[in-house]
């Protein structure tokens, strides 16, 4: 997850500059609206869905892994400013739900003894996403600007099988 979206935000300020044509002033004007779209999409998630429909964490999951995937997709074809918009919307609410869906997942499959090494763990795979994805984004930008999107949704969507194949558990203490 962390890869992938570290891999659209590394190369979607090209990839709407080049679509549509834009100097760098409207690029920078319009990335920023459509980073505002995805974080207020996100906030909802988070605020409104996961606080107040308490959904067990893998419908969380089960949720925010296909939104992820489906995003990522269309901004393989997006041509156009309202697809930049609807694809960061739907990338936001999938983060939303997927950020506290993974870590409660991890946090419930192990017990009180483990939480201290899954933290750790938990912490760092963001990072490493964001050292991987960026690497990988751009250079296949440069070799042609569908490639990012097309790995990321490619990656996205083995989680999303696994997402439907993780079962609840909650780790009973022994």
């Amino acid at each position: 997850v962390f890869t992938a979206w570290s891999i659209v935000q590394q190369t979607l300020a090209f990839r709407i500059q080049d679509t549509l044509a834009l100097d760098t002033r409207a690029t920078a004007q319009t990335y920023g609206y459509t980073m505002m779209t995805m974080a207020s999409a996100s906030l909802f998630a988070q605020a409104v869905l996961v606080q107040r429909l308490k959904l067990p964490p893998v419908l969380l999951l089960r949720a925010g892994m296909p939104l992820l995937a489906g995003a990522v997709a269309l901004l393989i074809w997006a041509a156009a400013l309202p697809a930049f918009f609807v694809a960061m919307a739907l990338l936001g609410l999938g983060m939303g739900l997927c950020g506290p869906g993974v870590k409660a997942t991890m946090s419930l499959a192990v017990g009180g003894r483990e939480q201290g090494a899954l933290a750790g763990i938990a912490s760092a795979v963001p990072a490493l996403g964001f050292i991987l994805g960026p690497v990988a984004g751009t250079a296949l930008y440069q070799v042609d600007p569908h490639y990012p999107y097309i790995l990321t949704t490619l990656i996205l969507l083995p989680a999303c099988v696994a997402a439907f194949r993780v079962r609840q558990h909650t780790h009973a203490e022994t």
